[in-house]
């Protein structure tokens, strides 16, 4: 995954606008998450991983690496704080 488009989010019209894309963001990444705590969730990463896709990687409980991944958060490039639970689960990585 490339991650969210963080083009697209900037071109939205409104605030609220704003706001319901990355709701949905999130819920996506909950909802994962609350499936990961109860079943096995594998994610592979077979080249580039970045954003809200390395948000979603890092919710699997199981995590496959290949030699030609490449994972990243080009978020900090533009000031913005990587997060989309990236931090969080970063945290918890053994």
């Amino acid at each position: 995954s490339a991650g969210g488009d963080v083009r697209a989010l900037a071109q939205t019209n409104s605030w609220r606008e704003r706001v319901a894309f990355l709701h949905l963001e999130y819920a996506a990444l909950a909802a994962l998450s609350r499936l990961a705590r109860a079943k096995p969730v594998v994610a592979l990463s077979d080249g580039v991983t970045m954003g809200a896709g390395l948000g979603l990687f890092l919710t699997a409980n199981r995590r496959v690496v290949t030699e030609r991944a490449s994972l990243a958060m080009p978020e900090c490039k533009i000031g913005l704080v990587p997060d989309v639970g990236v931090l969080h689960h970063l945290t918890a990585l053994p």
